[in-house]
This record gives C-alpha cells, sequence and structure tokens, in this order.
C-alpha cells in the first residue's frame, strides 16, 4: 500500500495506492478530502460533500 498526504488548502487529503484483491496486477485508488470543519463547506450538496460527522 502506498499513501500519500496533500496540503489541498483547507485541510489534508490521502490518496492511498493498493493492489486489486480481484483482478491480479491491477491497482485501487481512493482519494479521502478531509475538507475543513467549516459548516459552510457542507451546506451545498452540489459539491457533493456531506459530512460524516456532527459539526
Amino acid at each position: 500500500m502506498k499513501l500519500t498526504f496533500v496540503n489541498v488548502g483547507y485541510g489534508e487529503a490521502v490518496l492511498a495506492q493498493y493492489p486489486d484483491p480481484v483482478l491480479e496486477g491491477k491497482t485501487r485508488t481512493l482519494l479521502v478530502d478531509g475538507g475543513s470543519g467549516c459548516r459552510q463547506e457542507y451546506e451545498d450538496r452540489a459539491s457533493g460533500r456531506i459530512a460524516w460527522r456532527n459539526i
């Protein structure tokens, strides 16, 4: 597994790259954007952002 931590301005993002458990020789990629704790970031759902915790 390879983890890359990225400063994206208002928080951090983590890019995870790991072997695909189903397709041999292939890689899966997952990007998690931490965002910030600003409630306004999550009010407009058009961005696709959702809050996973009460903020």
